[in-house]
């Protein structure tokens, strides 16, 4: 699964104001009648939940949108160009140059501004209206001019040269992105690689979907399954290291980020009688450090034991004298399922539950401004001219 991609995005350039004069009889040189550029196109990246991974972008990397038109005669403003929206799947963490996060887009039709498109320039009818304003001259081209500036009426008249300014449309944003997808799940099943966790997706959900195999790393991909509308993550098998790039476990940590319960699977083959609980053995601990190294907020989140391939033992009598609090089940024969079963569906909706109340309980975050980002001054200030 294609989960990490690099884009490049660039916003539509502004369409150049024209330069042009009114004609009729007996004017040769009419008023200035040029038109001004339209807007560039901007970039959208918007969540989709029918796109599932980030294959697209592998072959596509720059995406740019269209540029505005050109002003036209008669005052005519250049067509604005349209803008481009970049289906991405839900789940999609969006990281700036400096691998800062800067947008999470994990709902349905959620939309992220990429690149913003330029202003179209002003055509010499609206630079004519706005000769006051003391426009900049590098912000300006002439096209062109005579050797001697003339005004419609004849004269001779220096001061409105500004007749035969427009100004270039102004160039769209460019930006590179790093776009990460963690999938959204509800549940997330982790363990040591061949724990039989693959074994247990299948059972619970009723498919085939995930590979299932009698030997570590079986699953090299994460695989989603939906049970009693509990969507659940089977995560590849997590080693000692993962957290630093050892085994699969560093490119799939991130997808059981935003799951909100844990159900760690233990093999019966991988612990020992010998320890007086199940978080004294090595392969519980192994994950749970693995998590800690990886994300802090990994090792609050609600969790279930369960020890799977219990058809591999005669008797369970002493694990269970040992083991407390911990489900017993066999992917192979299904015991123990209908109890892990109504365990997560019960566990999920009582977290389910408690973010909806966090959401209703947690205030509106008060909007603030600047003076530049000021909706409107008047609002502040009694004289505009103490606006600074």
């Amino acid at each position: 699964m294609v989960d990490t991609a690099e884009i490049t995005v660039c916003g539509g350039n502004g369409g150049d104001g024209l330069i042009t004069f009114g004609r009729a009889k007996f004017k040769p040189k009419g008023p200035p009648t040029g038109g001004s550029g339209g807007s560039g196109g901007d970039v959208y990246l918007v969540a989709n939940s029918n796109v599932a991974t980030l294959k697209d972008f592998v072959s596509r990397k720059i995406f740019e949108a269209p540029n505005g038109g050109a002003g036209g005669s008669n005052d005519r403003t250049g067509k604005c160009a349209e803008d481009l929206f970049i289906q991405v799947p839900v789940g999609t963490t969006v990281l700036n140059d400096k691998g800062q996060v800067i947008a999470d887009l994990d709902s349905p039709k959620e939309t992220f501004l990429a690149a913003k498109g330029g202003a179209g320039g002003r055509g010499n009818a609206h630079v004519a209206k706005s000769q006051s304003a003391g426009w900049r001259t590098n912000s300006r081209f002439q096209l062109n001019l005579p050797p001697t500036l003339i005004s419609y009426t004849g004269k001779k008249f220096s001061k409105e040269k500004y007749i035969y300014y427009a100004e270039r449309g102004k160039s769209g944003q460019r930006a590179t992105f790093t776009l990460e997808l963690k999938l959204i799940a509800d549940v997330g099943l982790i363990g040591l690689p061949n724990a039989g966790k693959s074994s247990i997706l299948n059972a619970l959900t009723k498919t085939t979907k995930a590979t299932v195999g009698s030997y570590p790393f079986t699953t090299l991909e994460p695989n989603l399954g939906v049970m009693e509308n509990v969507v659940m993550a089977d995560v590849p098998g997590i080693i000692e290291g993962a957290h630093k790039g050892r085994g699969l476990g560093y490119k799939f940590l991130k997808h059981i980020e935003r799951t909100k319960l844990l159900v760690h699977i233990i093999s019966i083959e991988q612990i020992s009688l010998n320890v007086k609980s199940i978080t004294k053995t090595q392969a519980y601990k192994t994950i749970r450090e693995e998590l800690y190294n990886w994300n802090i907020a990994l090792i609050e989140k609600p969790e279930i034991i369960a020890i799977n391939k219990i058809d591999l033992e005669k008797s369970m009598k002493a694990y269970e004298k040992v083991f407390r609090n911990v489900i017993f089940v066999s992917a192979e024969t299904g015991e123990g399922l209908a109890e892990l079963k109504e365990k997560i569906v019960g566990e999920t909706a009582k977290q389910k539950e408690k973010e909806q109340f966090e959401k209703k309980e947690k205030p509106s975050p008060v909007p603030t401004f600047t003076f530049d980002t000021l909706p409107n001054r008047k609002m502040v200030f009694n004289n505009a001219k103490d606006a600074p």
